[in-house]
């Protein structure tokens, strides 16, 4: 996995309660493997201020992104 390989993982969540949980809980168990090393964030993705916020949130964390799955 990318994690496994040293990438610090930002997951992205639309928001809602179940997928909020999901996106917690995965970011809680690589963060247990490696430290502060996965964020679990919440943007809707086709609101154009959302991707921004969770983009500015990723380079407070890290200083920018390597990459962009989707």
């Amino acid at each position: 996995t990318f994690h496994g390989a040293g990438a610090s993982v930002a997951l992205n969540h639309p928001g809602l309660a179940e997928t909020a949980a999901d996106a917690e809980a995965l970011a809680a168990e690589l963060n247990a493997r490696r430290p502060e090393s996965a964020l679990a964030l919440a943007a809707n993705v086709a609101d154009a201020g959302e991707v921004r916020a969770m983009m500015a949130a990723v380079q407070e964390r890290w200083g920018g992104l390597d990459f962009l799955i989707n």
